[in-house]
């Protein structure tokens, strides 16, 4: 991993500090109280997750297992947060992790439920936005199709 410094050269990381830095990455996610900052970070962990993960598909094993959990959580915060990850990730999402389609349908679905508090809503309709922005996903295309025939359900009920 290369980071850039602010006159434009670059330094590699050693592997011990490339994992102290998503570890603690993480963990900021988890703790950071103050939503702006905690959505630069979400931004960061996305933008990080692209560079190690298309040198590297296994480089970040923790990061999708960790965002799955956060979407479960009943930590709204962390939810939103999770989202915005996925937001960042979802052109890489999209071309690379066709595999994982499925269990994001059921990431959207949940999201998108209306008694989900209206950030984690926000949250994941920025995501659904910008997926079909950068890929079109039939995975995301799907995720829409789910929720509105739903909540069509829900309102003939």
């Amino acid at each position: 991993m290369r980071l850039l410094s602010n006159d434009s050269k670059s330094m590699v990381l050693s592997a011990p500090v490339k994992d102290l830095l998503k570890r603690e990455l993480l963990v900021c996610i988890e703790a950071e109280p103050n939503r702006s900052i905690r959505k630069k970070v979400s931004d960061v962990i996305g933008q990080l997750g692209i560079n190690i993960m298309s040198n590297e598909p296994s480089g970040w094993p923790e990061l999708l297992p960790f965002m799955l959990q956060a979407t479960k959580s009943n930590n709204v915060p962390l939810h939103e947060a999770s989202l915005t990850i996925f937001n960042s990730l979802s052109e890489f999402i999209a071309e690379r992790m066709q595999a994982h389609h499925s269990m994001l349908l059921d990431v959207f679905r949940s999201s998108l439920q209306p008694q989900q508090p209206l950030g984690v809503r926000a949250a994941c309709s920025a995501f659904t936005c910008q997926a079909f922005r950068t890929a079109g996903s039939r995975v995301c295309i799907r995720a829409c199709l789910l929720y509105t025939s739903d909540a069509a359900d829900d309102s003939l009920r």
